[in-house]
């Protein structure tokens, strides 16, 4: 996690504590977790109290704590998108940037082209997980079987797994 989304993070638990919950509450609260609270039953500021108590606290517990307390924690965008662009370039994944380039460029303009392209994005990188198996693409190259195919070559196939949980959703593998 970065140092501001940690920040921030910490922040907005901080005064969500500080809004539902008197000290004695945030000590019982924050020692389920683990985290050694003083004994104390008042202290000057509730938030700086709880930013000082999680401030050290490893960014695992602090995401499960924000997660308990319901916190919208961001989705993790992809770190780099030079990084994202190295990966596919060393692996010659060319046509997978070309693909997303245009539905990004798209996006506004023509709709209906961004979700083309899109799609032939999502075509590549299935057809990449199979080269990068060795395996032969399905004979049907439409979007399910390409899916399918990559699914299973990821070990993601629902009908992989005992666990009926997992099997229930058999959307993209019939």
């Amino acid at each position: 996690m970065k140092p501001n989304e940690r920040f921030n993070l910490i922040t907005s638990i901080a005064l969500k504590l500080q809004a539902g919950y008197n000290t004695t509450g945030v000590n019982i609260l924050l020692s389920g977790y683990g985290i050694t609270t003083e004994s104390v039953d008042i202290v000057p500021s509730k938030r700086l109290y709880v930013i000082d108590l999680l401030k050290s606290q490893p960014d695992k517990l602090i995401v499960q704590i924000a997660t308990d307390l319901e916190i919208i924690i961001p989705k993790k965008s992809i770190q780099s998108t030079n990084h994202f662009k190295h990966i596919l370039e060393t692996n010659q994944l060319h046509s997978i940037i070309d693909d997303f380039n245009r539905a990004f460029e798209n996006l506004e303009t023509d709709p209906e082209q961004a979700i083309a392209s899109a799609s032939s994005t999502l075509e590549s990188i299935c057809k990449a997980i199979c080269d990068f198996f060795k395996e032969d693409y399905p004979k049907v190259q439409h979007m399910q079987p390409l899916i399918t195919k990559a699914y299973k070559l990821l070990n993601l196939s629902p009908d992989q797994h005992a666990d009926q949980q997992i099997k229930k959703n058999t959307r993209w593998t019939k």
